[in-house]
């Protein structure tokens, strides 16, 4: 549903509700929709849907459901917090900062808590929603500085030195972005949710993972000509916070405050650093520890790489890998048609039984890749080849 047809579909309850109270008022009607001037009616995504185990909460949504605000004073992360609660009062997430900061004041200036009413919902091929959009009527001037969807990218390598490109944007930016760049020959050769932080400590809402081909100047020159981005870099914002924080005599001292500020972003220079190196450490770690289990088997390509980014869930596959190890006859395999040896086992993904597993015999060990459904055409013509 296009942004104007919510609009719409919001203007026409308002009528029903107007003509519900007086059917010959046309007056009220009008009154009810116009709200006050310089007000206007937003569509908002709910930030937050992904923490705290809400899934279960936010897969019983449906369209048109009544929701309501609250004040969150305890949030540390913003003073102007505003939850979005369901009618069970269990809360499903936030309103963006800079819707927040709008209702916020209204509320503590002692105006009605109003209601909201869901009027969107997008899910995934799987039918997992992954946003909630909500009505809204709020200052008519937060439009103008909303109406571009906010995108952040980084680049980063997986540990193969597999490219991949990390974004926090809507769901609809996603596919745009993803588009163009297949028109542009980057070719993405997947993408989806991404359930790790990027090496700058940041976390992205998704990855997209590139083609060898692809070279990290490229997508620079990608993001700054379709966008005019440059990669997101950490910037805290306890450092504004607390800049804030001090009083007129103090935001005088100009030097002094900027010398905090430095030290700060040095100090959050080091933490990056601390961060990535623990990340490249645990995942060596990790690596070696599973390596140790398989003494007999080899994972190729890009496998570990899917093991430790892409799955939600890989203890299944692991499991497999355990019985090509100690018991590969346990195994319920399937010839794949015009390769040399190849067979293949599907695991689940954690969101679906979409993960596939070939392995083929050489000598004393076992090769084995590590893949999905999707990627089945391009790893057979490989496995022909091998």
């Amino acid at each position: 549903m296009k942004f104007q047809d919510t609009i719409r579909l919001i203007k026409n309850l308002f009528v029903k509700q107007a003509t519900a109270i007086d059917p010959s008022s046309e007056k009220l009607a009008t009154e009810i929709l116009s709200v006050r001037k310089g007000m206007c009616i937003h569509e908002v995504a709910i930030a937050g849907l992904q923490h705290d185990g809400r899934e279960h909460i936010i897969r019983r949504l449906t369209l048109m459901d009544k929701l309501t605000f609250q004040r969150d004073y305890e949030n540390p992360h913003d003073k102007n917090a505003v939850s979005i609660h369901n009618p069970q009062n269990k809360i499903l997430g936030y309103l963006p900062r800079r819707y927040a900061e709008a209702l916020a004041k209204q509320l503590d200036d002692g105006a009605t808590n109003p209601e909201t009413t869901i009027v969107r919902l997008e899910k995934d091929p799987s039918e997992k929603t992954y946003a909630v959009h909500v009505a809204i009527c709020l200052p008519e001037d937060l439009m103008q500085s909303t109406t571009s969807p906010q995108l952040e990218f980084t680049c980063d390598r997986g540990s193969s030195g597999a490219l991949y490109t990390l974004l926090n944007c809507e769901p609809v930016m996603l596919d745009k972005v993803v588009k163009q760049m297949k028109q542009k020959e980057l070719v993405p050769t997947r993408y989806g949710s991404s359930i790790q932080h990027g090496s700058d400590g940041h976390k992205y809402n998704w990855f997209i993972r590139m083609d060898d081909s692809a070279e990290e100047s490229q997508l620079l020159a990608f993001f700054q000509e379709h966008y005019g981005l440059q990669p997101w870099r950490f910037q805290p914002e306890e450092i504004e916070e607390y800049i804030e924080s001090f009083d007129v005599e103090i935001e005088s001292k100009d030097e002094e405050i900027n010398s905090l500020k430095t030290k700060l972003e040095q100090a959050n220079a080091l933490i990056r650093e601390k961060k990535k190196g623990i990340k490249i450490s645990l995942e060596k770690a990790r690596k070696d520890t599973i390596q140790s289990m398989l003494p007999n088997v080899a994972l190729i390509r890009d496998s570990w790489d899917v093991i430790i980014r892409e799955l939600a869930k890989p203890e299944r596959a692991l499991s497999l890998l355990q019985k090509l190890q100690v018991s590969p006859e346990t195994l319920h395999a399937e010839r794949v048609e015009s390769t040399k040896g190849w067979l293949e086992l599907h695991y689940n993904t954690g969101q679906k039984d979409d993960g596939r597993l070939y392995y083929k015999r050489t000598g004393q060990n076992t090769e084995v890749l590590i893949s999905f459904k999707n990627e089945q055409k391009k790893d057979i013509r490989w496995m022909g080849k091998n």
